[in-house]
């Protein structure tokens, strides 16, 4: 909300709202685009926020098919912090705090075909023979940690 204003005269039932005060001369101007700059910045960048249902939808589909495993890949290439060629092979362990996984992970002799299904979502990117974890991607692994999802141990196998 954008207002001249002070902030206790907005009223109650819309002052948690994120409020923007602006005065109108020039100096007010300069202070007024640079407060409306970093706040369209905070809002654009919170992947979580923008990408709640989204995310929501990609872990209830997982469980449902006791695939969730392929969480635990995601939360391991973010762990890993660096690119991974694609062809490369992955060795997973782990658990979820807050309920049973059916399937806490193996060997996989491919992690691409393991979590292709992430591309679709924008979570990782293939960049020639690299597999890399997007900003959307650390976003959602972020997701996973919150609902309690906990990678014990992992090794790539690399060619």
């Amino acid at each position: 909300m954008i207002t001249q204003d002070k902030f206790e005269t907005v009223p109650f039932d819309i002052a948690h709202f994120r409020i923007i005060k602006y005065d109108n001369t020039i100096e007010g101007k300069v202070e007024f685009e640079k407060q409306l700059r970093l706040t369209l910045c905070n809002i654009l960048r919170d992947y979580k926020l923008i990408y709640k249902n989204e995310f929501e939808l990609i872990v209830n589909s997982l469980k449902q098919t006791d695939t969730d495993s392929t969480l635990l890949a995601l939360m391991a290439l973010a762990q890993r912090n660096k690119p991974l060629n694609k062809n490369a092979g992955l060795e997973i362990d782990g658990h979820n705090e807050k309920f049973d996984m059916m399937n806490t992970g193996g060997s996989f002799s491919n992690f691409l075909d393991f979590i292709s299904f992430f591309v679709l979502f924008d979570l990782i990117k293939i960049v020639e023979q690299m597999v890399i974890l997007t900003e959307k991607g650390r976003a959602f692994v972020e997701v996973l940690k919150e609902k309690g999802y906990v990678v014990d141990k992992f090794r790539f196998l690399e060619d």
